[in-house]
């Protein structure tokens, strides 16, 4: 099964940056926990630039479709209560597997 990924570009306030960050450790850690991935990287040159790449072994596991349970779920509320999202941010990408092609 192809896994998914999905990259989103996110704007914080720089004094939310700190609120932003420890909020996401969290949810990476609840992903880890599950065999999901969730990367964070910063743009040096613009402060408060963001990229988020999280993924999953199965696109319907992803945390984009997925039911969350309620702690997750305000995590999620909370990032988006913290940060701005590019408008194609939860586009889900699935991988192609270059062996089938």
């Amino acid at each position: 099964m192809p896994r998914a990924l999905m990259a989103s570009r996110v704007t914080v306030s720089r004094p939310r940056e700190t609120e932003y960050v420890e909020t996401l450790a969290r949810l990476a850690a609840r992903m880890k926990a599950r065999g999901e991935h969730l990367w964070l990287f910063r743009d040096p040159e613009a402060a408060g630039s963001f990229l988020e790449f999280s993924e999953s072994s199965d696109p319907g596991r992803h945390r984009a479709v997925r039911v969350m349970d309620p702690e997750e779920s305000a995590l999620e509320r909370r990032l988006e209560a913290i940060a701005s999202y590019a408008p194609e941010a939860r586009v889900l990408w699935e991988e192609v597997l270059l062996e089938e092609c």
